[in-house]
């Protein structure tokens, strides 16, 4: 849009009527409470108690952002104040967007590093890495396919088959040759995924 303007203006540097106000650029007041305090939205609730205070006391956010003296400004936490501050000072940093991305706002390094601390603390605290057993850790993590499924099956199989008693080889040779045929048609079916 920028290159759109500049093929259509008729001066080099643009020249503003004497009656014109001077622009305000301005940032909504909830955003810079959200990143003084940290936050990850402005619908918090503290981000929504600071906003709703400096409202109810000068009017309007054009008020506080701007018009406000430091020291009433200190109704609200302190970062907050500095953030306004470094606001009126221009020195919060202001990354366009473009192609497809939003743009975003930051605050200086000098009001970002308690905000840093504090939340390396949070996000420590909130880390927990899941217990794992003895049985996981031993376990190798590689990939199984259905055959390999099917002999772990016939392995196991013939371990319970080793470790039953004299008695239940007794019952499998009593056994009639009918079932012994059903539970060929039952092997005979699908060995893998791709077997239809």
């Amino acid at each position: 849009m920028v290159d759109r303007i500049n093929e259509l203006a008729d001066f080099e540097e643009p020249i503003h009527p004497s009656y014109r106000p001077p622009y305000l650029h301005l940032i909504p007041l909830a955003e810079i409470i959200q990143m003084a305090l940290g936050h990850s939205s402005v619908q918090t609730k503290g981000v929504k108690t600071a906003w709703e205070t400096l409202v109810e006391h000068f009017g309007n956010e054009v008020e506080a952002l701007i018009y406000a003296e430091p020291e009433t400004l200190k109704i609200v936490d302190e970062k907050i104040v500095a953030a306004i501050l470094a606001f009126r000072k221009d020195d919060v940093i202001i990354h366009p967007g473009g192609g497809g991305h939003y743009g975003w706002l930051e605050l200086p390094e000098h009001l970002k590093a308690d905000k840093a601390e504090h939340a390396g603390k949070a996000s420590a605290e909130k880390k927990r890495t899941p217990k794992t057993t003895k049985k996981e850790k031993e376990k190798p993590r590689t990939q199984v396919s259905f055959s390999d499924l099917e002999q772990e099956t016939g392995e196991q199989k013939l371990e319970n088959e080793s470790e039953n008693t004299g008695q239940a080889r007794i019952k499998k040779s009593k056994e009639p040759e009918e079932k012994s045929e059903e539970s060929e048609e039952k092997n005979a079916g699908q060995k893998s995924l791709f077997d239809f």
